[in-house]
């Protein structure tokens, strides 16, 4: 059957043109996704996706008994849900555009910008999935109202000690690029992002390795600047901040009003969270309906270009990420 109609009255030449630049645009705007355990959305499953894990047998040191048989092991799952909720948005535009424009030459601009907005829908709300995790360090003090001072090697740490004590496995591979899915290797760490307010202190850290010194690897994101007690650091500016929300004693820190402004950022293994693929049948590309008479629009004055998704995130380990919360040093 045509794909057509998937591009609504624009035609299907523009909706191929269209379809293309959609995902040229969006893949760029990525950095969590990447990393997310990701599931593809199946079809006529309910608007729920469901996760489980055998929770693991205990080590037993005793030895057997001659013709004793030992203790049965209880088998005990974990179960997680998650929603999935649709997204989406709408532009419009008139008949005079159509008419009296070159429809490609307006079109390009309105996909990229849709393009960024769908990447930064998605990224956003996998930012407030794994933000909102229980584990939580502090640059000082024990409450994000004692926040101060920025983010040190010694923070950074603290906060890997606490990945490896609860058996986090560093991540060994990411999302690769492109509209199927598929997964590629790289080299094994654990992942820092946060806001790209954070990037001076992170780089004064001690031991911190910039992205240009890494000589055998490669980078993961264009959004990596280098790396941490072999930690990767990702910042964009996509990852908010919390205004005001620490110490009156500023310290020397960015601040509003009369408070510290937080920054959170965290740090995850493998597995730490999951999130619908937004790849195949559930790509987010666009839609359009050129101007044309119908009820309620008798003369054909009104078109639009949207786009639309299925999404959903959830934390699967809270402890295999950690949420750190530092201020950052004011230039």
């Amino acid at each position: 059957m045509s794909q057509y109609n998937t591009y609504g009255d624009l035609g299907e030449t523009v909706g191929i043109y269209a379809a293309a630049q959609f995902l040229k645009n969006v893949e760029p705007q990525l950095v969590l996704e990447k990393f997310a355990k990701a599931e593809m959305l199946p079809k006529s499953a309910g608007d729920q996706i469901r996760w489980r894990r055998l929770r693991p047998f205990p080590v037993s040191t005793t030895a057997l008994t001659e013709g004793v048989t030992p203790a049965a092991n209880n088998i005990e799952w974990d179960t997680v849900t998650a929603d999935i909720y649709q997204y989406g948005a709408v532009s419009r535009y008139t008949d005079k555009a159509a008419d009296l424009l070159d429809i490609k030459g307006w079109l390009n601009p309105v996909i990229e910008e849709h393009a960024k907005q769908s990447a930064t829908v998605r990224e956003q709300l996998l930012w407030n999935t794994i933000t909102a995790g229980t584990s939580v360090a502090y640059s000082n003090g024990s409450a994000r109202t004692d926040v101060n001072t920025p983010v040190d090697l010694d923070m950074v740490r603290y906060m890997a000690r606490a990945l490896d004590r609860n058996h986090a496995k560093r991540v060994s591979k990411m999302i690769k690029a492109g509209p199927n899915f598929s997964t590629e290797p790289i080299k094994p760490g654990y992942i820092i992002v946060g806001h790209t307010d954070l990037r001076r202190d992170f780089e004064e850290c001690d031991g911190f390795v910039s992205v240009v010194n890494y000589g055998s690897y490669t980078p993961v994101s264009e959004y990596e600047i280098g790396a941490v007690d072999g930690h990767r650091v990702i910042l964009t500016n996509h990852f908010s901040k919390v205004t005001s929300g620490g110490s009156s004693t500023t310290n020397g820190m960015e601040y509003t009003g009369s408070n510290v402004d937080v920054y959170p950022f965290v740090m995850f293994g493998e597995d730490a969270f999951t999130s619908i693929a937004v790849k195949g049948d559930n790509a987010g590309r666009p839609f359009a309906q050129a101007p044309k008479p119908t009820v309620g629009d008798e003369l054909g004055q009104r078109g639009f270009i949207s786009w639309k998704y299925y999404f959903g995130s959830k934390i699967l380990n809270d402890n295999w990420l950690i949420r750190g919360e530092a201020a950052v040093t004011a230039l």
